[in-house]
């Protein structure tokens, strides 16, 4: 969302990388989405796809400084339906499928802390995305107007929490590495002073190490602009 790019949190839950990335996702859409789209239909399969995606963005955004790509949070919301489904029907789903979804999102939200690589942050955003758009849509011929409305109040005020708060959070949105990366890209391109203004955000996050880096960077600059 950086620069106003707001809609980088739709188009990256269709990016992947790496071909064995993109299989894994597509594989685990084919069976958790055939499952809810068959409990709640397509129109709100589509929905809490969607949904899932965005809050998982969005916490992505707010909470994990690298780059990340992939569909992980729109499946993860694909759980959240599931889950929901299990409050309202418990005995259903605990008799089929309940222990091990259970199961899978708690292997995967322990593998995600374990592996850096991995962005919990949208797993678990979209975890929680998906089981409010659960709520938002519910099931057919099962409308509940007030609890619905309910639902997209709550769903609202997540997202505006958590955007407000990425936004705010300077650790996250001056990460020295990450900057680093942007430096470098500027450097290429030949914007020189947005590099200096990068560079003065980000040196107050930075440790002893990672200032000088940015320093030596800052100085490939042609010119100092003078405030």
């Amino acid at each position: 969302m950086e620069g106003g790019e707001w809609w980088r949190i739709i188009t990256s839950m269709f990016l992947h990388i790496g071909v064995l990335h993109l299989a894994l996702n597509m594989l685990a859409l084919y069976f958790v989405g055939t499952l809810v789209e068959r409990i709640y239909g397509n129109t709100r399969f589509l929905l809490i796809y969607f949904l899932a995606g965005i809050a998982g963005g969005i916490a992505s955004f707010a909470l994990n400084p690298s780059i990340a790509a992939g569909a992980s949070g729109a499946l993860f919301g694909l759980f959240g339906a599931l889950l929901f489904f299990g409050i309202k029907f418990p005995k259903v789903f605990f008799k089929t499928m309940g222990t091990n979804v259970i199961f899978v999102v708690i292997l995967n939200i322990v593998f995600g802390f374990a592996v850096q690589q991995v962005d919990n942050a949208a797993h678990i955003g979209g975890l929680i995305g998906g089981f409010i758009a659960s709520w938002m849509v519910m099931f057919p011929k099962n409308n509940v107007y007030i609890q619905q409305l309910i639902a997209l109040a709550v769903y609202a005020f997540c997202i505006f929490s958590m955007l407000t708060y990425g936004i705010s959070n300077d650790e996250v949105q001056f990460n020295e590495r990450m900057q680093i990366q942007r430096i470098q890209d500027l450097l290429q391109e030949e914007k020189y002073e947005k590099v200096i203004d990068i560079s003065d955000q980000t040196l107050p996050f930075a440790n002893d190490f990672l200032q000088n880096i940015i320093l030596s960077l800052t100085c490939q600059c042609p010119f100092r602009i003078i405030r």
